[in-house]
């Protein structure tokens, strides 16, 4: 979660073990490995027809068709507008360097969207991103496209990126140029080498800052490398990155106490972390970022933008409009619907 105090409910970390995983080989092949509970009495022939008929599960007859969308309903402009102007005045008093200021947007659907056609809409429009879902039985699931890392290791070596900094298609150059833009992403890449230190030597910045482009999306990124002192597990290395000033703020303490001084609502799993922890402690991990949650007949989206010293409340309006219109599009619900303010 981004913060397992605030989670809405969710529980500030969960692990599970997937009964199927697919995976492609670099020569082209399809890996498919079943993963089942033995119980103490079962008999030989008897777990061998289980896993048998976990490779055979029937294909739908028929595919899942898109519900009605009946209404759409954003989160206040005036009061995000607001929101960052008492974030500046933080800033200005030096309370804070850094915050993210966070929106939502909510579709109305005749029916439940069945997860599937989330999972294939969203990976079709978001070239560049890794893309995921995760939903506990019963509860929300929850899809995003991530372009940011929050670590990878393997061994010890340790990978990370900065990614703070947003502009339009087309702004690239004016991207790289902005004052205000490198600040941000700067005050992001000192944290990460600040956290690592601890745990890691030869901490360096491999690339950036460079523009990396996503569908309707421009950002800054700086890839970031270090090698481990001995085997630190991904989860604790995580620990000490998460959440970065990318998604929360700068002092870290300083913005979750801001956050949770503006009653913000809660971001549940939106900006926490989401991967995959191998048993010896490698691992990967990406930011959970634009992000989707389905509850029923209802599908929030999330999207958020960096407060700092020179931010303008339109502009970051604006910001947030251009992460869910990319979203929007994705679900090909943007365009024909009137969004109600």
């Amino acid at each position: 979660a981004f913060d397992g105090r605030r989670s809405g409910g969710l529980p500030g970390a969960w692990f599970f073990l997937p009964a199927l995983q697919a995976r492609v080989e670099p020569d082209g092949g399809l890996r498919i490995t079943a993963t089942l509970r033995v119980r103490p009495d079962e008999s030989a022939p008897a777990l061998a027809r289980r896993w048998r008929a976990a490779f055979e599960t029937p294909a739908p007859t028929a595919p899942p068709r898109w519900p009605l969308c009946l209404a759409v309903r954003d989160s206040s402009a005036a009061a995000f507008r607001a929101a960052v102007r008492r974030a500046l005045a933080g800033i200005a008093h030096r309370d804070l360097d850094k915050v993210v200021c966070s929106r939502t947007r909510t579709f109305t659907f005749e029916r439940a969207v069945p997860p599937a056609l989330l999972l294939q809409a969203v990976e079709v429009a978001s070239a560049g991103a890794v893309v995921t879902a995760i939903g506990r039985p019963g509860e929300a699931v929850w899809v995003g496209a991530s372009p940011e890392r929050l670590v990878r290791r393997t061994g010890n070596r340790i990978e990370t990126m900065a990614l703070a900094g947003t502009d339009a298609p087309g702004a690239e150059r004016a991207l790289l140029a902005s004052d205000k833009a490198r600040r941000e992403h700067e005050l992001v890449a000192a944290a990460i080498e600040r956290a690592l230190a601890p745990v890691a030597r030869a901490c360096r910045r491999r690339s950036g800052p460079e523009v990396v482009a996503l569908p309707g999306l421009r950002h800054l990124r700086t890839e970031i490398e270090a090698r481990a002192h001995g085997r630190p597990h991904v989860l604790e290395i995580a620990a000490r990155l998460h959440p970065t000033p990318a998604v929360c703020g700068q002092p870290r303490e300083a913005a979750w106490r801001w956050l949770a001084g503006e009653r913000a609502e809660e971001r549940g799993w939106y900006t926490g972390a989401v991967g995959t922890v191998q048993p010896g402690g490698d691992g990967e991990l990406f930011v959970l970022l634009r992000c989707l949650v389905a509850r029923g007949r209802r599908l929030r989206l999330h999207a958020g933008a960096g407060i700092v010293a020179g931010s303008c409340p339109e502009a970051e309006w604006r910001e947030t409009e251009r992460k869910l219109a990319a979203l929007a599009r994705a679900l090909e619900i943007g365009a024909r619907q009137e969004v109600a303010t």
